[in-house]
């Protein structure tokens, strides 16, 4: 079980809201957004000749374009909301026409192999069926397209739909592929940004505190002191160019197993502080490793 105790009463208060609209957006991050699209969408295509489970494929699809463009932005350094939802409905796109767009370019080149006699005799055998054959492949994208808003295709259960009922199971992919891609990238734009230097803040220092030393820092942070800590870290967050506020975040787990999390903001002032906390647990943390170590030693 997870806690989340919030945000202290510490000053300075915490920075709020995504980044200015730059250069970088559409002459970076968009035309990245594009390209993903097209990656994501060929590599669907390519899996799903080996297995594309109903409704599951769709969302797997829409996971791992969210996952390249929470990496992109990172990248990038884009942290302006309305370039990032822009590029994110411009990849979505992209990925779902692309995957349509692939599997009729595969069509064209797999009708290539077939002759047109096999059609012809397959007519031939199943006269009641014919009008159902197609005499050629889809000359155009848009035409392939109305064929498979008519082509019958499986659905949950054994069950077959086509006409409407299998235009709105694709229309249900697309909104599964689309929530698979938000799920990642909205929280991700949501991450503490800094408008100074435009750059997403990360952690810059991770360590491990024994129950005195998070006691300090919590104290220190303005944080409800925790009682019974089994195990506590102390994460420093900040920006590309160091400016303040410094994030602080405290994790730890009590006797009976439950996980807190606070976040707090730092001037410098309070990080040297925290700073020199982290440096004795640092000092105690190597002199626990080193004793470990000969007594380990010592047994063998």
């Amino acid at each position: 079980m997870m806690t989340d105790l919030g945000k202290s009463d510490a000053k300075p208060e915490a920075p709020t809201g995504g980044g200015p609209f730059t250069w970088r957006e559409p002459l970076i991050f968009w035309p990245g957004c594009l390209l993903l699209g097209v990656f994501v969408a060929w590599g669907a295509d390519d899996a799903s000749k080996w297995v594309a489970p109903l409704l599951v494929f769709p969302l797997c699809a829409g996971a791992v374009l969210g996952m390249t463009l929470a990496l992109l932005l990172r990248a990038t350094q884009t942290g302006n909301r309305f370039a990032i939802v822009v590029g994110l409905a411009a990849a979505l796109c992209l990925s779902t026409v692309g995957q349509r767009y692939f599997a009729y370019r595969d069509l064209l080149a797999h009708s290539q192999n077939v002759r047109s006699d096999v059609v012809e005799q397959a007519k031939a055998a199943f006269p009641e069926l014919a009008d159902r054959v197609p005499t050629s492949a889809p000359q155009t994208f848009i035409e392939f397209v109305k064929r498979l808003a008519v082509q019958e295709r499986p659905f949950l259960f054994g069950m077959k739909v086509q006409g409407a009922s299998a235009v709105a199971v694709q229309m249900l992919e697309l909104l599964i592929e689309a929530f698979g891609a938000a799920l990642i990238v909205l929280p991700a734009m949501r991450m503490p940004y800094c408008s100074k230097c435009r750059s997403w803040r990360r952690t810059t220092r991770s360590l491990r505190l024994d129950p005195q030393a998070l006691k300090a820092a919590a104290d220190l942070c303005g944080v409800e002191s925790p009682a019974h800590v089994k195990t506590g870290r102390c994460r420093l967050i900040n920006c590309l160019g160091g400016c303040a506020p410094t994030g602080c975040e405290l994790h730890w787990e009590d006797a009976d197993g439950n996980t807190f999390f606070a976040r707090t903001w730092l001037n410098r002032s309070m990080r040297n502080q925290i700073s020199e906390i982290m440096d004795a647990a640092a000092l105690q943390n190597d002199e626990e490793e080193q004793i470990a170590e000969d007594e380990a030693e010592e047994v063998s």
